[in-house]
């Protein structure tokens, strides 16, 4: 923190925008865990509020596209839908998907998980999203896939994971919270992992969200309507 201001001067001192972006962003979120901290809770949300409003436009999201591929995927994945499909991807049972928010404390899930001898811990895992991308015109684009194709899927995403797996145990854990958005991708690919959806509620889910700076990937995060939209 800049030594050569007070905390209740930094507002005015990011408003004269001496600073990049970033680097006041961070200093606004700095100011409100301080506030906080001081039991301030009125200004810490205050700065809060001016490290998001700094924040928002630098990430540009929109969140109609994720709203409108939510209303897609319901119209797809029906039991008709898995029923035709039953049996396809890869029998293994070794991943465990931990999916939701973030701040929903799926990271503390994780370590309980972990815990267990026949689980290994990883981190956020990109494969899925990777091997998702890859299916033209995703998710209407998994019609056309056959059951050869969805084994070949599977058996890759088992592939690419097995580089985190490093204790032999038969199970692993993909935390990643946005691969909430390929669930009906995973019941085709691996029918036999499993899925834990961890959740908060969503106000106090919301409200950490806000408070926290994000790095990337979670372009949703600095906007309380988009936040809420993210928890509906």
């Amino acid at each position: 923190m800049c030594r050569s201001l007070d905390q209740d001067d930094l507002p005015a001192g990011l408003a004269r925008g001496e600073l990049a972006a970033e680097e006041e962003a961070k200093l606004a979120f700095a100011l409100g865990k301080a506030r906080e901290d001081d039991g301030d809770h009125a200004r810490a949300f205050e700065a809060y509020a001016l490290g998001n409003a700094i924040e928002k436009p630098r990430r540009g999201f929109d969140p109609d596209p994720t709203s409108a591929y939510v209303l897609r995927s319901k119209t797809l994945f029906t039991p008709a839908f898995f029923a035709a499909r039953q049996g396809w991807g890869v029998g293994a049972p070794d991943p465990i998907f931990l999916v939701g928010l973030p701040r929903s404390g799926s990271t503390l899930v994780e370590q309980i998980l972990a815990s267990h001898p026949a689980i290994e811990g990883t981190r956020e895992l990109p494969d899925l999203p990777m091997i998702a991308a890859g299916v033209r015109g995703y998710p209407e684009g998994l019609t056309a896939l056959t059951r050869g194709d969805f084994a070949r899927l599977g058996a890759e995403y088992l592939s690419r994971t097995r580089a985190y797996r490093h204790l032999g145990r038969p199970r692993f854990i993909d935390k990643t919270p946005k691969n909430f958005l390929h669930i009906g991708f995973i019941r085709l690919l691996a029918p036999n992992a499993r899925i834990i959806d961890v959740r908060r509620h969503p106000l106090d889910c919301g409200v950490s969200i806000f408070k926290q700076h994000f790095g990337l990937g979670f372009a949703s995060a600095f906007d309380l309507e988009h936040i809420g939209r993210s928890a509906a």
